[in-house]
């Protein structure tokens, strides 16, 4: 579905928190689902993650919250486990592969119980300290570019460096 910006949605994303063989959901997220309270969750396309729709919205100045959920992958999934959190404008995909034990109704997530969750995985002070770091140029003659090598340069890595951000730019093809 097609969430809009002022839509009372939020969308929860875990992916690699299901193994696909056995159907098991990694404990960190059941229990997260469990504490924000019970809403509809379906299986992801590829069986291995699962979604959540609640209806609430982040703290200011949170436009999304993410975080692992363990170091090891969980069941016979490659990847590592995580949680996604959106609200506001988003292209949500969903099964309609009902999660059994979960209501088919959407409901409000417990606000109190988010706020320790982003708390406790550094999101939202993360995001303070982002909003009170002076402004980064976007003008490419403010940056040396002689001998620089990007240090984020696969489609898993993060980066706060401009550099590494206009070096990714420059890699694109669009043909």
């Amino acid at each position: 579905f097609l969430q809009q910006h002022d839509d009372p949605f939020a969308y929860v994303d875990g992916d690699a928190v299901r193994d696909p063989e056995t159907g098991a959901v990694h404990p960190a997220f059941v229990a997260i689902l469990e504490h924000l309270g019970a809403t509809y969750a379906d299986v992801s396309f590829g069986s291995d993650g699962v979604h959540a729709i609640y209806r609430g919205d982040l703290p200011d100045g949170v436009k999304q919250a993410s975080w692992q959920l363990d170091d090891d992958p969980w069941g016979s999934n490659e990847d590592l486990p995580s949680i996604e959190l959106y609200p506001g404008k988003r292209v949500c995909v969903m099964t309609g592969d009902h999660v059994p034990g979960t209501p088919t109704t959407v409901r409000a997530w417990n606000d109190d119980v988010l706020d320790s969750l982003l708390e406790a995985n550094d999101e939202v002070a993360t995001r303070q300290r982002e909003r009170e770091q002076e402004p980064v140029s976007t003008d490419r003659s403010d940056y040396d570019f002689d001998e620089f090598e990007p240090d984020a340069t696969s489609a898993t890595e993060t980066t706060s460096d401009i550099r590494d951000i206009f070096a990714a730019v420059d890699r694109l093809d669009a043909r």
